[in-house]
């Protein structure tokens, strides 16, 4: 006796397959709601929130009737990622080294490198930063917006009631979303 899980839109395939081997029997029973078994679960994303499925796997797959938190792991760590780490250099450096890691080495952990060192690169492109030094980028803006320098100065003390409120609300947004 075997006994075990398919997903619904296979049990053809398999039906056909089993029918094709003499002297097997088989039966297909839908789960029970009422059943101490529960379905194991298959994550199906797109392929740009599938490496962070790592993510929801380490920390625990949701139930088979529960929504998969997937691309909202996705989306807001490759956001988060990216406003602490914005660097333009450096975020750049970190895609390049998570593709090589994912090419190379297989490593999961590489292919979420990517979105968030690219995450970092624009943030630090926003942020004016290239490798830590600041106003790098002033010439770029002068020509593309006709500004003198950068943007958003974070390390300007006008500026930082303005980022600790916005801090605050993004994790409020979060929150509430969680």
């Amino acid at each position: 006796i075997l006994a075990g899980w398919i997903p619904k839109q296979e049990e053809k395939a398999l039906s056909s397959a089993l029918d094709a081997v003499e002297g097997i029997e088989y039966s297909f029973e839908r789960p029970d709601e009422d059943a101490h078994h529960t379905p194991p679960v298959k994550l199906r994303n797109f392929s740009l929130f599938r490496p962070f499925e790592f993510f929801v796997d380490m920390y625990g797959l949701p139930r088979y009737t529960e929504v998969d938190p997937t691309p909202f792991v996705a989306i807001t760590y490759t956001i988060l990622f990216g406003i602490m780490f914005a660097d333009l250099g450096q975020g750049l450096l970190v895609a390049v080294v998570g593709w090589l890691l994912w090419k190379f080495k297989r490593m999961a952990i590489g292919r979420i490198l990517v979105p968030c060192g690219i995450s970092s690169a624009v943030f630090g492109t926003v942020f004016d930063s290239v490798f830590g030094f600041e106003h790098v980028l002033d010439p770029l803006y002068h020509a593309l917006f006709g500004l003198e320098e950068k943007p958003i100065e974070v390390m300007n003390s006008d500026t930082t009631m303005l980022i600790i409120v916005a801090s605050v609300i993004l994790g409020l947004i979060l929150i509430a979303i969680s």
